[in-house]
């Protein structure tokens, strides 16, 4: 059983198409050179993020770990320092953006930001379009990925904003191949988000999220807030304050059991999921309070 839907995965692969969106800008020797870029990116890149699943003998249970939050909350920062600060390094690591389309040397960094393909355009659109174009593929690899990995029970990192409305299905599937699963719930104002875009665009050269993605994203997370409570069985809350702030370790909600680490912080995490859920209220969507999901889960059975 595969924890991604072919379809889903193959939604991705047919952007790839002749009559896709993703070709408006591109001659037919441009898109040619393009497709054989992500034949050759899917092969290195299955073999290079699958090789912990070869040689390392899977736990009973094994882990799932994944980030949760919007855009530019930090998610991946967080995971590598958690990843670390665990032991647990040596996992199939499974992100489009981080793990993925960084990693596709033929695709992305040799011909779609190769100098030859920016000039004649300003950077900021280059780094748009070469996204746009590589972001297909980097999804339906990775998710092949992901199946593969789960397939062989190996413990896997998720790099992702789980606010997909489908988490639900992608979680319930996770669990039912026998993971444990840790969430990192990440979040930070809405403003703090938006400049952290706008750094990793202007200063470190790496575009990774439209404005329409950083907005709908912040909004999407707290609709998913029960879904992570259902389905995790270790939760560790972080909460980022300012852009130039460290992100604070909130609490850890640890198979029924709630620490908390900085009272401010997860105070303003939860204020923040309520006064989203107020405006979501507003406009025709009901969230749960934090208090019922928390009660909830703390009542929950863990084997």
């Amino acid at each position: 059983m595969s924890v991604i839907p072919d379809f889903v995965i193959q939604d991705w692969r047919d952007q790839y198409n002749e009559d896709g969106d993703l070709w408006t800008t591109y001659s037919e020797v441009d898109r040619e050179r393009v497709l054989d870029a992500v034949d050759l990116d899917e092969i290195q890149l299955k073999r290079k993020l699958l090789l912990p699943a070869e040689i390392l003998r899977p736990e009973d249970p094994p882990k799932y770990v994944a980030s949760a939050g919007g855009p530019l909350a930090r998610k991946s920062t967080i995971l590598e320092r958690y990843l670390g600060s665990d032991g647990l390094e040596n996992m199939v690591r499974v992100d489009p953006d981080q793990w993925g389309m960084r990693f596709m040397v033929e695709t992305y960094i040799d011909y779609l930001m190769s100098s030859s393909m920016i000039a004649g355009s300003d950077y900021p659109y280059a780094q748009r379009r070469a996204y746009d174009v590589a972001r297909p593929a980097s999804n339906f690899i990775t998710l092949e990925v992901l199946n593969a990995a789960a397939k062989k029970k190996a413990n896997i990192a998720h790099g992702t904003t789980m606010t997909s409305p489908h988490i639900s299905s992608l979680l319930n599937s996770i669990k039912g191949e026998g993971y444990d699963i840790t969430l990192l719930l990440c979040d930070a104002p809405d403003d703090v988000r938006a400049a952290g875009q706008e750094f990793r665009s202007s200063v470190q050269g790496y575009y990774q999220a439209t404005p329409e993605d950083i907005r709908n994203k912040g909004w999407d997370f707290p609709q998913r807030m029960e879904d992570y409570f259902k389905y995790g069985d270790i939760l560790e809350v972080f909460w980022t304050d300012s852009f130039d702030s460290e992100t604070e370790h909130a609490a850890t909600f640890d198979k029924g059991e709630l620490t908390v680490h900085s009272n401010g912080a997860f105070s303003r995490f939860i204020n923040n999921y309520i006064e989203k859920s107020r405006t979501l209220a507003e406009r025709g969507t009901r969230l749960p309070s934090f208090d019922s999901i928390r009660t909830s889960y703390l009542g929950r059975s863990f084997g």
